[in-house]
């Protein structure tokens, strides 16, 4: 199915255009092949109301052999698994992409029928459109949005999706002088937020780890947002040139650099010039010793899942290393140094992988020997962040914080100033509950003891379901930790 996919040319926007006012208006069952609809029982027949999803992919996408085609893939998987109707679109230019989202979001606010409706958005390109349109949808409760690769929650209608990549980049990094000497990392761009924390990541990764005379070499394929991920064999072969990429034995190649990876994989086997890194997917390829793999097709399927449940998506989720939705994968070709390679894996793993051992999680597991560990380069607009919610609106008077359990020995990890808000609804904007700065105040200090709590007080007690954690301060001004966070009633 992917190799059709591949070789199928994008409809054309009015067609498409055509095919999603049909789709949204009338409820006629329609997927990207215009022919199929999923159903359970394929003997019953498929009703009109069933709920559909619609993704807008990356601009020319679709047939990328990577992210977006992972993303297809679990749609329609999701869809054959719940009985969904789908429609997916693969715009050819980013003009396009937002000629589709503009007409998905009139049919979708101005909707008055009971049919549910999820829209999917593969990626940052239209990041502006979304964050000033998706209130829209706030007119028609059975309409949806679901934005994919951002850390940043949506104000309002929506929820987030982030996959970070950091972790696993960090143990390909660390294996990679296994495999070569030379390494040559090739980014799309040095904007898009998921290139450039894979690019840390590994990097991070090679320099902790990497072989006595081992080189690091990064390139891009351009300098503009949204692009660099697609390269044509003449410029892929004119960049093996420049760099001087011509031995099999001395040479790997790490693309970071979507769909420009199938091509590079190609001339791989034709060349038989260099080794090369699997990204986003596990490459087929006796040139590819091992690879990064993100699993958005099982992470858009949850989200699609959560979505037909009673309780919905969460506002915002990060599925990463930890979680097993990003994973480093060792190839069989490895079998030669598999022990040497689990073992610098092993040692990778307990260095200061970010998040990867001491998630947010860790602050609702009721146990103060766990902790969770942010360091000063993952905040996000300033702030360190954890949203949370309970399975139904409750009313705190208070709250407790608690200092990790090795506090005594790394005092400047306390929280100096926070702010914590609450809402009831999704979509409400956020109220602030309590704001602190120790600094300010030296009695709402945290103590400098192992496992230790302080409490502090509300001055108005109201009914939230929905919390936001925000740390913009550490005593040492660089690495937070906290052990465990719990209300009081």
């Amino acid at each position: 199915m992917r190799k059709n996919m591949a070789r199928r040319r994008p409809f054309s926007l009015m067609l498409l255009l055509l095919m999603a006012m049909t789709l949204l208006v009338t409820g006629v069952s329609c997927t990207k092949d215009g022919d199929t609809v999923y159903k359970p029982d394929p003997a019953e027949q498929q009703a009109s109301t069933a709920p559909l999803v619609i993704v807008i992919h990356n601009v020319e996408g679709v047939g990328d052999q990577s992210y977006n085609d992972l993303i297809y893939q679990g749609v329609e998987e999701a869809a054959l698994q719940h009985g969904l109707r789908t429609l997916q679109l693969s715009p050819k230019t980013q003009r396009e992409g937002l000629a589709y989202l503009e007409e998905l979001f009139q049919q979708m606010s101005a909707a008055s029928d009971t049919i549910r409706r999820l829209c999917i958005v593969s990626g940052p390109a239209y990041d502006d459109f979304i964050r000033k349109n998706n209130n829209r949808l706030e007119s028609n409760p059975r309409a949806s949005l679901l934005y994919l690769e951002t850390n940043k929650p949506l104000e309002g209608k929506g929820s987030t999706l982030q996959m970070p990549y950091y972790g696993a980049m960090y143990k390909a990094g660390s294996i990679a002088s296994f495999f070569a000497s030379e390494v040559t990392l090739v980014g799309a761009n040095p904007v898009d937020m998921a290139v450039a924390e894979a690019v840390e990541g590994f990097t991070a990764g090679f320099n902790e780890r990497q072989a006595t005379g081992a080189t690091l070499n990064t390139i891009y394929l351009t300098e503009k947002a949204n692009s660099g991920y697609a390269i044509s064999d003449e410029d892929a072969l004119r960049l093996l040139s420049d760099n001087e990429i011509d031995n099999v034995y001395a040479h790997l190649l790490v693309p970071v650099c979507g769909g420009a990876l199938s091509t590079f994989a190609r001339l791989a086997d034709i060349t038989n010039a260099y080794t090369f890194m699997g990204v986003d997917t596990s490459w087929p390829s006796v040139y590819c010793h091992f690879s990064a793999v993100k699993h958005i097709d099982l992470a858009v399927a949850q989200c699609i899942g959560q979505w037909l449940s009673a309780e919905g998506m969460p506002k915002h989720q990060s599925f990463g290393l930890a979680t097993g939705y990003t994973e480093l994968l060792l190839h069989p070709q490895t079998a030669e140094i598999r022990s040497l390679v689990q073992q610098q894996l092993t040692d990778a793993v307990m260095a200061d992988i970010p998040n990867y051992n001491e998630p947010y999680m860790n602050l609702f597991d009721n146990n103060t020997n766990t902790k969770w560990y942010v360091q000063a380069a993952q905040k996000q607009d300033g702030v360190w962040f954890v949203e949370f919610n309970g399975n139904y609106a409750s009313s705190p008077k208070g709250y407790k914080l608690y200092t990790g359990s090795d506090t005594s020995t790394y005092p400047l990890r306390n929280p100096v100033a926070w702010k914590l808000y609450g809402k009831t609804y999704e979509t409400d904007q956020w109220t602030l509950m309590d704001e602190r700065d120790t600094e300010k105040n030296t009695t709402d200090a945290l103590p400098t003891s192992n496992s230790a709590d302080k409490a502090f007080t509300f001055k108005e007690v109201k009914s939230y379901k929905f919390f936001r954690l925000e740390i913009s301060k550490s005593k040492g001004d660089s690495d937070m930790q906290l052990s465990r966070f719990l209300f009081t009633y």
